[in-house]
């Protein structure tokens, strides 16, 4: 798209520059890019012009983009009562619903200090979601599924339901998540039977067994090693072996990776992957917008704020765990992640048994097997392809050892360990968010001219905090304190220079000075007091091996069992 044709557009004069080139060729990709552009660019206009235009911009006295608070937390509130009728098709996500809206509200200091919302959350995921297999689901009378199991335990941590989190049945939920593991492939599938095997599963197992106390090395078989294999060349990670670099696939595999402690060690490749990453996250961040957009050529999306931006914040954690260096502030998932026993991340890194029946603590059902053992057959094959086109010379990427690390890489990752280098433009993205993602009825959305809703209100806001509190990259990013020879990198480049606001009143927090938001924990997205105090409950639980967790779940199933045969009796 050429100069001239962007100053006819509604494009701000600052970031006319920016605007995507379509190199003289017209496509659908390239159309629907410059009609995302013109939208995003009316509501980055200054606030004297366009002002019909930019109704759902919410400016302070000052004329400061400004969080619309009150808004959110009446949109959000309403979801914590009786649910319209738009929202039937919720009834298979209710921990997730339950996760966005008091996750949301915590994050606007707007969640109600009672006991009524904890104890509302507590009964939702321990006496309405949780099967009788041991994980939870998306709604009473469902099978438990992976990623309900997920949401629903950091709706317990987001609400502060300590009661909730003591009543969840441990050795249940941890025997139904090791039969979920996926044969010769080191993932797990979703759900029996016929659940999909990719890095969510396994990022979901890890977050969940890492608060309520259940990582074995039996449990993490494979798991740091089937993460680190869906690595994309680009840099990215993909759901699963070979596939194309997304960005919640990538932020739950570099969570996952850094909780397990898995990158490898610093010159065994673990360096090399993180600057990959590192360099693909810098190229995800849109020029002229200022938010991520999820893959390569796609549109700009509000969602992305946190699946991108958080795994910016990531990536500074596990350079510091790379580089030996301590963390910059306690946080319970990342205080476990330094505390794993060695046994555990060794564990995780190693390829998972050949064996088809290992692993696996009670046989899937046989209609499960055809969908494992067809992802365990794809992923064995391709890693054989590539193995034997390694040893023959035929294969440039598949190299039988890391590339070393140059002076270059180790200033890189030094930098962004101490955060002096960011992938992340934090002005930017708080501009983003605040101006191009607020629905001013309340709530927050993908990009303008959609409507909002829970899920996007909550990755809009989690990415917003996890931008103000970016060490690094509230500032332009100057290369030449690294390298000078670095200056051409992707990783040096910033994305738009942010539309002047009258000056940051609050350090980090872009417009308002009210649009402050408190700290998450990146590797969890909870408030980060709240992932504290949850390292206060787990450390009152029983710790237990394996075998003692399969016995403690068998006898525990059995008893049930019992009592209801004991009921019917009882009854006739």
């Amino acid at each position: 798209m050429a100069d001239a044709a962007s100053k006819e557009r509604p494009i701000p004069a600052a970031l006319a520059h920016l605007v995507a080139d379509d190199e003289g060729v017209s496509s659908r990709t390239s159309r629907e890019q410059e009609r995302c552009e013109n939208s995003c660019g009316i509501m980055l206009m200054p606030p004297e012009r366009y002002a019909a235009a930019i109704r759902d911009v919410i400016f302070d006295s000052k004329d400061r983009a400004m969080l619309a608070r009150e808004q959110h937390a009446e949109y959000l509130l309403e979801s914590l009562g009786t649910m319209p009728s738009s929202y039937a098709g919720y009834g298979a996500s209710l921990p997730w619903v339950a996760y966005w809206t008091t996750h949301s509200l915590d994050l606007l200091q707007a969640l109600p200090d009672d006991s009524d919302i904890r104890h509302k959350v507590g009964r939702l995921v321990t006496e309405t979601v949780q099967a009788a297999s041991g994980g939870l689901c998306g709604g009473p009378g469902q099978e438990a599924h992976l990623a309900a199991t997920y949401a629903g335990s950091l709706a317990l941590m987001a609400s502060g339901s300590r009661a909730g989190f003591l009543s969840l049945n441990r050795p249940r939920l941890y025997k139904w998540m090791y039969g979920l593991k996926a044969p010769r492939t080191g993932s797990l599938v979703v759900h029996q039977p016929d659940g999909e095997a990719d890095a969510r599963a396994v990022y979901s197992v890890v977050i969940a067994a890492t608060l309520h106390g259940l990582l074995t090395p039996e449990l993490v078989r494979g798991f740091s090693w089937f993460l680190q294999a869906c690595q994309t060349h680009e840099g990215g990670f993909s759901g699963e072996p070979h596939g194309e670099g997304h960005g919640a696939y990538t932020y739950c595999s570099a969570a996952g990776l850094t909780l397990l402690r898995g990158w490898g060690s610093l010159h065994g490749g673990g360096g090399v992957r993180l600057l990959r990453l590192f360099r693909w996250l810098s190229r995800r961040q849109m020029q002229m917008e200022g938010g991520f957009q999820g893959r390569t050529h796609k549109l700009v999306d509000g969602c992305y704020s946190w699946w991108h931006g958080g795994t910016c914040r990531v990536i500074q954690v596990a350079a510091r765990q790379l580089l030996g260096m301590s963390p910059l502030r306690p946080a319970a998932f990342e205080g476990a992640a330094r505390a794993l026993p060695d046994e555990v991340v060794q564990s995780a890194l190693q390829p998972p048994p050949l064996d088809t029946s290992a692993g696996a603590a009670q046989p899937p059902p046989l209609s499960a097997l055809p969908a494992i053992y067809e992802t365990s057959r794809r992923l064995v094959a391709s890693r054989e392809r590539t193995a034997g086109a390694a040893a023959a010379g035929e294969h440039p990427l598949a190299a039988q050892s890391p590339p070393a690390l140059s002076a270059l890489d180790l200033a890189q990752l030094k930098a962004i360990a101490e955060g002096r280098l960011s992938a992340l433009n934090s002005v930017a993205l708080q501009q983003y968010v605040l101006r191009c993602c607020q629905q001013q009825e309340g709530g927050l959305r993908d990009k303008p001219g959609v409507r909002a809703d829970l899920y996007h209100s909550c990755y809009c806001l989690s990415g917003l905090s996890a931008a103000q509190h970016d060490a690094a990259g509230d500032r332009l990013r100057d290369c030449s304190a690294v390298s000078s020879a670095a200056s051409s990198d992707a990783a040096c480049r910033s994305p738009a220079e942010p539309l002047p606001e009258g000056g940051d009143e609050v350090p980090g927090v872009f417009g308002s000075p009210s649009n402050g938001l408190p700290p998450v924990d990146v590797l969890c997205n909870v408030r980060l007091d709240r992932s504290e105090q949850c390292l206060v409950w787990r450390a009152t639980l029983p710790r237990a091996s394996h075998d003692a967790l399969m016995a403690a779940a068998t006898h525990d199933a059995a008893s049930v069992a019992h009592d209801a045969w004991a009921a019917r009796v009882a009854s006739t």
